[in-house]
């Protein structure tokens, strides 16, 4: 009786506009989300041409980019003397400032024939084995000492410029990519710095992975898109050429190309290379990546997910798209305790609950509850880190999570990286194991809040008294939230007493703090106590200005004769 009691007491405070809400969450987002995908797709194959529209422009500003910086080079770049002494002796003779020599050519699987008779790697290929790539010319070169892959666009300028624009913009972004080493906008070249590594797809083959063979003598099997079939033929002998280390890697190198704005588009074995030094994965080929900054959220999401939907398909890699969590039934680390909305009809757990998770956002903490913009806020008994996130999403710049669930935790992570996913920006939300009377033997340095959404009322009295006085130490801001729901089972009934409002309120006091707010809906079981510490001239102007907000009713009694405080209901 006394859960039906509760759950109808939950949709009452719903409201018209939450019951709405929630009718499209469970019933029409999905459907909605699910109908956009041919539309998305339809606009993505617009902004695509768009890409190859008139470049003039871009190309001229390409031009005078690199007259003032010619090179993009760092420590990835190698010199040929460090890769091979004999070659160097060879080289030298014939190097001339700003010209290269070329020194071999690349097959289109990535292996080299050697134009000089000498060659430093163990890839080389036979010439009568030797096959060119069908749209660009690939060479090993010196050019001034240092080895790069010359790239030539032949006459096809708007990949030359898409790709360069690209191949830069990434270089600044500090994702994996080869240096710039020389541009030559008259013959379209781009001379990029040679990778000592290995091409994937060259080690796929020589692991056993036939990408020649004809497709099934079947409809099906002669109308699939070939990188499918290439995925499919390479996948299985991933495991063989690739840590599991590699393969995270490339994940996120492609995250960070995500971040950084791009889509590559073309995403296979054969552009993708493994750093011999360092096993850092090294994207290459950027004639068809594009630039999604500006576009709908909906469709720049659409294709972020169409790039990690291919690389997944690719390496086994797990990155978040939304087709894929939408099939989602259950999260990692068990029930749910916060009921979690991502967007695009993406949900789960009771998010009509507004005492938890989205629930709660929604209906008290999103208007109410005071985030420090840039600032850094430190979060106890977090759970799976719901309220840490969307404080991140609304202007915080970091959040330690204090919570003792290890469960809990590995739900808080994966959460982290969903919502990373959803706003494509890395969230600095980090875990710490352990409870929050543990505060003292945790050196987290100083914060700019701190909260404790119905949480520390789990500790004694004594303790809660000693912890909220430690946090003085750590904050000026702490924001409370108690729990005056009688319908709970616990174990302790003091436990009641230490989570009511009442106790809450004077809790603050005792720690230091000598500003109290409260806001606290009519008829909602968990109020905020937003505490802070204040200078004496601050204090008697928040005084004068609270207690024309003092609202007497049913929480005058709770509050009589507190510190400086303000209620609203």
């Amino acid at each position: 009786m006394a859960s039906l009691l509760k759950k109808l007491r939950q949709v009452r405070r719903l409201g018209v506009s939450g019951l709405i809400w929630v009718i499209y969450v469970i019933l029409i987002a999905p459907l909605l989300h699910r109908v956009l995908v041919p539309i998305f797709e339809v606009q993505r194959q617009l902004a695509l041409l768009r890409r190859y529209g008139d470049v003039a422009p871009r190309f001229e500003a390409l031009r005078l980019r690199f007259e003032r910086t010619p090179s993009q080079k760092t420590s990835r770049t190698r010199a040929l003397r460090d890769l091979s002494p004999e070659l160097e002796s060879i080289v030298a003779g014939r190097r001339q400032p700003n010209k290269v020599v070329p020194v071999a050519l690349i097959d289109r699987n990535g292996p080299g024939l050697p134009l000089l008779g000498s060659f430093w790697s163990n890839s080389v290929i036979p010439p009568i084995d030797f096959c060119p790539g069908d749209r660009h010319r690939l060479l090993i070169v010196d050019f001034d000492g240092d080895v790069g892959v010359l790239k030539s666009f032949r006459k096809r300028k708007a990949e030359f410029v898409n790709e360069l624009e690209t191949a830069s913009a990434l270089h600044a972004a500090g994702c994996g990519v080869p240096d710039i080493l020389h541009v030559d906008f008259d013959q379209l070249e781009i001379v990029y710095s040679y990778i000592p590594g290995v091409l994937v797809r060259e080690a796929l083959i020589r692991a056993g992975a036939d990408f020649k063979a004809r497709p099934k003598d079947t409809l099906y099997g002669r109308f699939r898109r070939k990188p499918l079939v290439r995925a499919e033929r390479g996948k299985p002998f991933v495991s063989a050429v690739m840590t599991g280390a590699e393969i995270t890697r490339i994940g996120s190198e492609l995250t960070a190309i995500h971040r950084a704005g791009f889509t590559l588009e073309d995403i296979k074995y054969g552009n993708i290379i493994i750093e011999d030094k360092t096993g850092a994965p090294i994207f290459i080929d950027f004639e068809r990546a594009f630039f999604f900054k500006g576009l709908s959220r909906g469709l720049s999401t659409y294709m972020r997910d169409k790039d990690s939907a291919k690389l997944n398909a690719h390496f086994g890699t797990e990155l978040p798209t939304a087709a894929g969590l939408r099939d989602l039934k259950k999260l990692p680390g068990g029930a749910i305790y916060a009921p979690v909305y991502v967007g695009q009809g993406i949900w789960w757990g009771a998010i009509w609950n507004p005492d938890v998770g989205v629930g709660r956002w929604r209906y008290i903490m999103r208007r109410h509850l005071p985030i420090p913009n840039g600032g850094r806020i430190l979060d106890l008994g977090a759970n799976n880190g719901y309220n840490a996130l969307q404080m991140l999403h609304a202007g915080a710049r970091e959040v330690v999570a204090v919570e003792l669930d290890r469960a809990a935790i590995e739900q808080g992570l994966f959460l982290r990286r969903i919502y990373e996913w959803r706003d494509n920006i890395e969230y600095k939300l980090s875990y710490v194991q352990g409870s929050h009377g543990d505060l003292p033997s945790l050196p987290l340095g100083r914060f700019d809040q701190v909260t404790a959404f119905c949480t520390l009322y789990y500790l004694s009295r004594a303790e809660m008294i000693a912890t909220v006085q430690y946090i003085r130490g750590l904050t000026d801001v702490l924001v409370q939230q108690a729990n005056t729901d009688r319908l709970i089972h616990r174990r302790d009934d003091d436990t009641f007493n230490k989570a009511s409002l009442a106790f809450t309120t004077q809790l603050a006091p005792q720690g230091g703090f000598n500003a109290v707010q409260v806001v606290a809906p009519r008829g909602y079981s968990r109020p905020l106590v937003i505490s802070r510490a204040t200078s004496d001239a601050t204090l008697q102007a928040d005084l004068g200005r609270s207690r024309k907000d003092v609202a007497v009713g049913d929480l005058g009694h709770a509050i009589a004769g507190q510190s400086p405080f303000s209620v609203r209901h």
